[in-house]
């Protein structure tokens, strides 16, 4: 298992943040290392939320509300291999984050009263001694404490196991849509394919700025941010600098791909599809569509105690693997690669009765271009009827993909092996 998901599964076991719905879809400015450092600062506000004294430029006491976060905690989420002593990079990388986060702003909705607002959530950010020293705003309490309406529970385990930006970001806010009567509680005796669907849609500018990809604290973004209704779409216009994955091939390529492909490994929710929203004569891409579902494959996780299910756990010698694929290769009629035997065998668990299953299906099921990379897909999503090649209920069958998703379904289980 990855070092860093055995790492923070060990460290928050069964630990969660609650947050209001509001907030998460608010829009900010903000990196992976950034978020992972307010979610921890919300959980120590649910258990040790500090009081003390400060005294303004005018020699006026008044009070504040802070929290104390060890940064040899803060280290431990990152990617890269723990050291349990903070080094220089590491020092840099949390200062960095750290003044971000007291300069940040959100531009949060109030549906009740149809406006946005401009907040700050951060006082003052201090590191000394080991730990950072994070004060919050009083007035922003009301988003992560005594919540009793439209908010989300984030299992920390799950967000601190993310290593990208898009995939936090996104999973963070999808979530948010992923209760009740949207997504009803999951059916265990169904298969990833027939499980509930829920679709939530945004327009790309949207989405850009709720996943932390506009600067909203330049001055004239900022100027337009402040009125109660903005122009979003002037908002981006007016952003100085590198207009991040503001291209739709950038956005898709190199973050709702890799993003959802990281929430699907992941998390409770899984991405189905994702469909691009085209817009005037031209047919531009302006807004996105995601398919949500709960996730089969981490529920039977968590059934069986953080291994995957019994029924797909076969350990045999490479001797018998050996034979396996030998047996694979009389049953599957098609002539195929060795190699890509392999992939079906690791992708089936050297289950053969589940490669049968799947292998009925797709003879079911009518032409297939690429047949090993479809059975990898449906084992790994546990097809039990045949499906269409052309359905979109599927992250394989994502729109306007530019790369072989079959190839690199094979490529991750060679190289995990």
């Amino acid at each position: 298992m990855d070092e860093l998901k055995v790492r923070v599964e060990n460290q928050y076991k069964n630990q969660y943040i609650t947050i209001s719905n509001d907030m998460i879809r608010s829009r900010e400015k903000t990196t992976l290392l950034e978020s992972k450092i307010e979610a921890l600062a919300m959980f120590y506000m649910s258990k040790d939320l500090k009081r003390k004294d400060k005294v303004d430029s005018e020699g006026n006491t008044y009070k504040v509300e802070y929290v104390e976060v060890p940064v040899k905690e803060v280290s431990a989420l990152m990617p890269r291999k723990f050291d349990k002593y903070v080094d220089g990079r590491t020092y840099e990388e949390i200062k960095a984050a750290a003044i971000s986060m007291k300069q940040k702003i959100f531009i949060i909705e109030s549906p009740e009263e149809n406006k946005f607002y401009l907040k700050s959530l951060y006082g003052d950010v201090m590191y000394d001694s080991g730990r950072l020293f994070i004060e919050f705003d009083p007035s922003m309490k009301k988003y992560f404490l005594n919540l009793t309406r439209d908010f989300s529970k984030l299992k920390l385990p799950i967000l601190f196991s993310f290593k990208k930006n898009g995939g936090f970001q996104l999973y963070k806010l999808l979530k948010s849509y992923a209760f009740a009567p949207n997504l009803p509680e999951i059916d265990m005796s169904l298969s990833q394919e027939e499980l509930p669907t829920y679709s939530v849609s945004f327009s790309l500018t949207d989405l850009r700025m709720k996943m932390g990809y506009v600067d909203l604290n330049q001055p004239l973004v900022k100027k337009e941010g402040a009125k109660d209704h903005p122009d979003w779409k002037k908002m981006e216009n007016l952003e100085q600098g590198t207009h991040l994955y503001k291209r739709w091939s950038d956005l898709y390529k190199r973050v709702l791909v890799p993003g959802a492909e990281e929430i699907n490994e992941l998390s409770d929710i899984y991405i189905a599809d994702v469909q691009k929203i085209l817009r005037g004569l031209g047919g531009k891409v302006d807004g996105v569509t995601f398919v949500i579902q709960h996730n089969k494959a981490y529920y039977d996780k968590v059934a069986n105690g953080g291994k995957a299910a019994k029924s797909d756990m076969i350990i045999l010698t490479d001797e018998q693997k050996e034979d396996f694929i030998d047996d694979l290769a009389d049953l599957i009629e098609e002539k195929i690669k060795p190699k890509d035997l392999k992939a079906i065998a690791e992708a089936g668990g050297y289950n053969m009765k589940k490669i049968k299953k799947i292998y009925t299906i797709a003879q079911k099921s009518g032409e297939i271009d690429d047949l090993v990379g479809w059975m990898i897909v449906g084992l790994k999503k546990d097809y039990s009827e045949p499906v269409s090649k052309k359905k979109k209920n599927g992250f394989n069958n994502f729109e306007q993909r530019k790369y072989d998703y079959a190839e690199l379904e094979r490529d991750a289980i060679y190289n995990a092996g």
